[in-house]
């Protein structure tokens, strides 16, 4: 009779490692999945940002710098108004590189949890 209650609560104990262990790795699939998730909705968000700024910001900026140097050539207007000009145009640039940034890291941290 000793031997069996020992045996019995050995099964127990490990039943319930078994089964703590696998909530524990259940815990993990969900901070996974969550991280997953939120990195795909922020590389969602940064994607369309990144598309109206080539498609529309980017080209206009473009615009601008060309027109004020134009102006500035023909005389049109000071030379403080085509640096401010160029210094806006780069500003812009620069936004548009680092959201770039983000984004591909942003992308190299979903497909790193992606990997099997």
């Amino acid at each position: 009779p000793l031997l069996f209650n020992a045996s019995s609560a050995r099964i127990k104990s490990a039943r319930l490692q078994t089964a703590a262990a696998e909530m524990g790795m259940k815990s993990i699939q969900l901070e996974v999945y969550s991280q997953i998730n939120t990195l795909s909705n922020e590389v969602y968000q940064k994607d369309k940002l990144l598309f109206q700024m080539e498609t529309t910001t980017l080209p206009l900026n473009m615009e601008v710098v060309e027109l004020a140097t134009k102006s500035w050539v023909s005389g049109n207007t000071a030379i403080s108004e085509l640096l401010l000009s160029i210094s806006t145009g780069n500003r812009v640039q620069m936004d548009y590189l680092q959201l770039l940034w983000e984004y591909n890291q942003q992308v190299i941290q979903l497909d790193f949890n992606l990997k099997p």
